[in-house]
């Protein structure tokens, strides 16, 4: 029966990575659980919900080799919550697992290691190196516009395509897009792309914040998708269908009204106007003219709201509407001081990019203003 000495520390970050894949809700208690394998080799913990599966290897003294599962929110939970440095886990003769960590000693139910089930193989697999933070910062500034709505699935991810000279990524819910741009070196034999669930890219983006390697190896097999990134390896079934021709929504950067506008100045006037305008389907009006910006909320409700800007504007005045909430996730996904926004009228499309920037855009459908 399994028999292991480890590092508290080690332990409780390796489960936190690998509960990032663990299915929240499921009609398989297994998917609960989180498979312990100890080897030769030292722990390999695993997550998995059947879309997502994340293994994370850890160093431990292993007395006597084996496998178990253990709910893993429970097990988190108190490896987290115990203070000495070493953890000791078996597994005695009637298959419960016995946890003992300085004056503390749990006894937890466990299911057999054989229900688990276990990662598709990759074949035909194609890698590539990218760089950590660039990828993450891929996966953070565009999952935030992927559709909520379950009835279009291709909308509820993230489409990520690689060649030669660059990795790019966009997201879009037909009411905003968000594209992100990055350049590599690496040479690829032929470009690839892939849709990543949206799901998926919130738990990668937040288990390659956790770690501080410089890279990341990512796999390519024919529907599934692998991060490897130290002793962690995420492996992610992708989403299947045709991606939106997004290219042809993206403006090309020159219209009938410019306007450059700090930022942060931007943010505040869209959330004092949000105030109200939460009662009112989320709507704030933006006036353009010569002097700034005007944003105003109205509601039958609560009343009115306005909030007035100074910016930069060039060529036509203009009143736009804009979902508030959109249009405060975009800027918040942007890191400059000044942002440029660009328009041709308040019913098509507005490009709003961070200045001095060009890996990034964000395209934000308008609202009606009647």
């Amino acid at each position: 029966m399994l028999n292991v000495q480890c590092n508290r520390g080690t332990l409780a970050s390796a489960l936190k990575t690998v509960t990032r894949a663990v299915a929240g809700r499921t009609t398989l208690p297994i998917l609960n659980n989180v498979l312990v394998v100890a080897s030769s080799e030292g722990l390999t913990l695993t997550g998995y919900d059947m879309e997502m599966g994340i293994e994370q290897k850890m160093p431990a003294t292993v007395v006597q080799e084996g496998a178990m599962t253990l709910p893993a929110r429970m097990f988190a939970e108190i490896v987290t919550a115990l203070d000495a440095a070493e953890v000791s886990i078996t597994v005695d003769e009637r298959a419960h697992v016995v946890i003992r960590c300085g004056g503390a000693e749990y006894v937890l139910n466990a299911l057999p290691p054989e229900e688990f089930p276990t990662l598709p193989p990759m074949e035909s697999v194609v890698s590539l190196t990218v760089g950590r933070e660039d990828l993450v910062g891929m996966l953070e500034k565009t999952v935030f516009a992927v559709a909520k709505d379950v009835s279009r699935p291709v909308l509820q991810g993230v489409l990520f395509s690689f060649d030669s000279s660059s990795m790019t990524a966009v997201a879009t819910d037909m009411h905003r897009l968000s594209w992100r741009t990055s350049r590599r070196d690496e040479e690829l034999i032929e470009s690839a792309s892939l849709l990543l669930p949206g799901h998926a890219c919130i738990a990668l983006a937040r288990v390659l914040s956790a770690n501080n390697d410089e890279t990341v190896v990512v796999e390519f097999g024919e529907n599934q998708v692998a991060m490897v990134l130290g002793q962690a390896r995420a492996q992610v079934r992708l989403l299947e269908g045709d991606f939106p021709n997004w290219q042809r929504v993206v403006p090309d950067g020159t219209g009938k009204t410019t306007v450059v506008v700090n930022r942060e100045e931007l943010v505040t006037g869209i959330k004092r106007s949000a105030m109200v305008a939460r009662e009112a389907a989320n709507k704030v009006i933006v006036d353009v003219a010569a002097m700034g910006l005007t944003l105003s909320a109205d509601s039958h409700e609560v009343g009115t709201a306005t909030v007035s800007v100074m910016a930069q504007v060039s060529g036509e005045p203009m009143k736009v509407g804009f979902n508030s909430t959109y249009f405060a996730e975009g800027l918040a996904a942007m890191d400059s001081e000044d942002v440029q926004l660009v328009a041709n009228g308040s019913e098509l499309p507005v490009l709003i990019t961070p200045v001095g920037q060009d890996n990034y855009k964000y395209v934000l459908m308008p609202m009606q203003t009647g």
